[in-house]
């Protein structure tokens, strides 16, 4: 597949952010998060009384995740106290259930019980970056897995040191494409908006998508939408960034 050269920098680059998951850090087999948070169903089930099967509680835990993804694509914030209060409510139990609390906090840590690694060639990437004296930031929107699990997740990995500053949906209150995520990345970076120019680097097409609104609602200048064409590799610590011009941003292709 062939890139079109992006257009000229009007001036050099000060910042780069980037998504999280299947950007920065992949689960290596997501099952074993899935079988973790399903087990964790199937005990606060039985602490409140609830006896289910365990493959009717992994049905119950896709739709209220289902439930989650709705929110989240409608702009709401959401994550393991909303999804933990919707599969209870299938099960005709409430958040006041014994179950709870053990629940949303089994959920939460599920993605650090289980295989997560930093994906291929993103060192290289960054160390580069950094050495040139680009500022570096993240911008994740959070579901199951909270800010603070992240980070410990990213230190974990070897990446944590690189970045100047995290942002997390979870934390902030809203998810992307809210301006309100990027300006609060801005702020913390030092910059603000329509002076300075950042790149953001994504893999999945709804994170680039809703990242690009997102930079263009909140006033800055996007300079570039980097996908990787492999979610577990970045491949060079110079990729080719391919965009358009749109307003007074740039967008992914």
């Amino acid at each position: 597949m062939s890139h079109r050269p992006p257009t000229p920098l009007p001036q050099p680059l000060r910042a780069v952010t980037f998504d999280c998951w299947r950007t920065l850090l992949v689960e290596r087999d997501w099952s074993v998060a899935h079988g973790l948070r399903v087990d964790a169903l199937v005990e606060a089930a039985k602490r409140s009384g609830r006896e289910s099967d365990r493959a009717e509680l992994s049905g119950v835990f896709d739709a209220a995740w289902n439930r989650h993804i709705a929110r989240w694509t409608s702009g709401v914030a959401s994550g393991a106290a909303e999804i933990a209060r919707d599969a209870l409510g299938i099960l005709g139990l409430s958040e006041e259930s014994a179950g709870f609390v053990a629940l949303v906090t089994s959920w939460e840590e599920a993605s650090h019980s289980g295989a997560v690694e930093a994906v291929e060639g993103t060192h290289a990437h960054l160390a580069f970056l950094s050495r040139a004296g680009v500022r570096l930031g993240v911008i994740c929107d959070t579901g199951l897995t909270p800010g603070r699990v992240v980070r410990r997740l990213l230190h974990d990995a070897g990446l944590l040191t690189y970045f100047d500053v995290c942002v997390f949906s979870d934390e902030v209150g809203v998810p992307k494409p809210d301006p309100r995520i990027f300006h609060t990345a801005l702020e913390a970076l030092a910059a603000a908006p329509p002076t300075p120019l950042t790149s953001e680097t994504c893999c999945a097409p709804t994170s680039r998508e809703r990242a690009a609104s997102g930079w263009r609602r909140s006033g800055c200048a996007l300079s570039t939408m980097i996908r990787a064409s492999n979610p577990r590799r970045i491949s060079s610590p110079t990729p080719t960034p391919i965009c358009r011009r749109s307003s007074n941003a740039y967008s992914a292709d």
